[in-house]
């Protein structure tokens, strides 16, 4: 027998429910119960009629059944079931109240538990209903808050702002003149570069000069020594 889930779960009662107020289909307590025909068997409605798109007869007692043929179920069981104590559907973010069935739609429209979107723009964080108001007045960084000294703030910005302008301008000459410094800095450095380079090759000149002028001394030193051999050698003879 196909289970569609549509009942309430057992375990969401206070106390144990008899299986007399159970869905033959999907085997939980009914929901918005009907029966069918002559026998009296109960179904939550959305189970059969489920069922009744691809059968056309009662799942208990297979005898004919249709969706136009079905009744509402006995009020002895529907009152019964409305007095059953059921958990609020959203225990599991806070709320531990059990409310009889008959009361659970209204109990979860107003619930402090519900879930609440806030509506600060940009913020759109899920809360619980009844902290709602707080987090949108008190805890959102993204709400409105009250200003009682604008005009005092405004002014002290546009203040701010043209500070900041002048500020913007006078960073603007000093960023101007660095680049002309450093332009300038790059042409004395290629200038001392040069000056370099020049001095290099009047140091390398005055020393070629020097080697030569060494290596004549050099030479005339030996032909005088020559000379004066020669000379000595005349006289002793």
């Amino acid at each position: 027998m196909a289970s569609y889930n549509t009942g309430y779960e057992d375990e969401l009662f206070q106390h144990p429910v008899s299986q007399t107020f159970h869905c033959s289909i999907c085997l939980n307590v009914l929901k918005d119960p009907v029966s069918c025909r002559h026998n009296e068997h109960l179904f939550c409605r959305t189970c059969i009629t489920i069922h009744l798109m691809n059968f056309q007869t009662c799942p208990s007692c297979m005898e004919p059944l249709t969706v136009e043929s079905l009744r509402q179920a006995p009020r002895t069981v529907t009152n019964l079931l409305s007095e059953l104590k059921i958990r609020c559907q959203f225990f599991d973010r806070g709320c531990g109240q059990f409310v009889e069935l008959g009361d659970l739609e209204r109990h979860v429209t107003d619930c402090g538990f519900a879930p609440a979107v806030c509506s600060n723009e940009g913020c759109q964080l899920e809360v619980n209903k009844q902290d709602l108001l707080h987090h949108e007045t008190a805890m959102c960084e993204l709400r409105r808050v009250k200003c009682d000294n604008c005009n005092e703030i405004r002014q002290d910005m546009d203040t701010v702002k043209v500070n900041l302008a002048a500020m913007n301008e006078k960073l603007k000459g000093v960023g101007e003149q660095l680049v002309r410094h450093e332009k300038k800095m790059d042409r004395n450095e290629k200038k001392v570069d040069r000056n370099q380079e020049n001095v290099k090759t009047k140091f390398e000149n005055v020393v070629a000069k020097v080697e030569l002028f060494k290596n004549n001394f050099e030479d005339n030193s030996t032909s005088r020594k020559n000379a004066i051999a020669g000379l000595k050698r005349t006289i002793w003879k």
